[in-house]
């Protein structure tokens, strides 16, 4: 059913491989969000992403924000892509739900929703600075349908996985990673960012004009320790996600949206997409908001 979260109608491709991904089946994330400008449908770039448009490249830069339905009325994201919660401010932004093209061109091409956002919360421990508590939840101005087949919510994680200590220091750890991860393929956990982001890094790199996935592990053993130790401001908020050889990540455009964990036949909301040094570079995975059931 599409009203019991974590849900979809249309099923997705879940073995698929944003940068280094494929096109998701339309509708089947039903609980992803696009923040845009609600004076002219424009994508809404954040902050921290305007440094990155030089004037020449505007026309191709234009991104996406991402964030997720977790309620038929609330939707989860990164705090950073808020910015100010006056009124003022608030009133700029449309949230655009159920549509899986992203453009001016095809985004009344497919059934959407356009709501107002009411209200921003952000963490009120959210650090600018290290991007430690980067989650803010948005109000919209009413609540939608959740009985469409086009609409679901997410559901936030109801279990605590018990992941081994991010940065093992020693070989034993190192052992237990390995062995988690089997145990973890087992039980078919999977875990797969969504987006309209950059589909490669680069002033070139263009947003995508339909929903991707792509598929990105969590930590070792696909990625070394050091390589998340040193760019992770505190590992009880934060984790990281993709795979030390590079060529599968998320990318500017895509933060707020959810890394999503199956279990049970029903997916979770794990992570925000928060930051990262580029786009599925070696060594460099992205950087993520974790999300502690005790928090909910």
């Amino acid at each position: 059913s599409p009203i019991q979260c974590g849900c979809a109608f249309y099923q997705p491709i879940i073995r698929a491989r944003i940068v280094g991904g494929i096109e998701s089946i339309p509708h089947s994330w039903p609980w992803i969000v696009s923040i845009r400008l609600a004076s002219t449908n424009s994508p809404f770039c954040g902050t921290y992403l305007d440094l990155l448009i030089s004037f020449q490249f505007l026309f191709v830069l234009i991104l996406y924000l991402g964030g997720s339905l977790i309620t038929d009325r609330y939707v989860l994201t990164a705090a950073h892509t808020g910015g100010k919660t006056t009124a003022a401010i608030r009133s700029k932004y449309i949230i655009v739900i159920g549509a899986h093209y992203s453009t001016e061109k095809n985004t009344y091409l497919n059934s959407h929703l356009r709501i107002p956002a009411n209200l921003i919360i952000i963490h009120p421990q959210y650090d600018t600075n290290t991007k430690v508590n980067d989650i803010a939840l948005i109000e919209l101005s009413r609540s939608v349908d959740l009985a469409d087949k086009t609409i679901g919510f997410i559901c936030l994680p109801m279990t605590t996985l018990r992941y081994p200590k991010l940065f093992p220091s020693d070989q034993a750890n190192a052992v237990m990673f390995q062995m988690y991860y089997f145990l973890l393929s087992l039980y078919k956990y999977l875990q797969i960012a969504i987006g309209w982001g950059r589909v490669r890094e680069g002033s070139l790199g263009r947003a995508s004009n339909v929903l991707l996935q792509v598929e990105l592990p969590i930590q070792s053993p696909y990625i070394r320790p050091s390589d998340c130790a040193d760019q992770v401001y505190d590992p009880e908020k934060q984790f990281c996600a993709g795979v030390t050889q590079g060529g599968k990540d998320t990318c500017q455009g895509d933060s707020g949206g959810p890394l999503m964990l199956t279990y049970n036949h029903t997916w979770q909301i794990v992570g925000i997409t928060s930051y990262g040094e580029g786009c599925a570079r070696a060594r460099k995975p992205g950087k993520l908001s974790s999300l502690n059931p005790k928090d909910n």
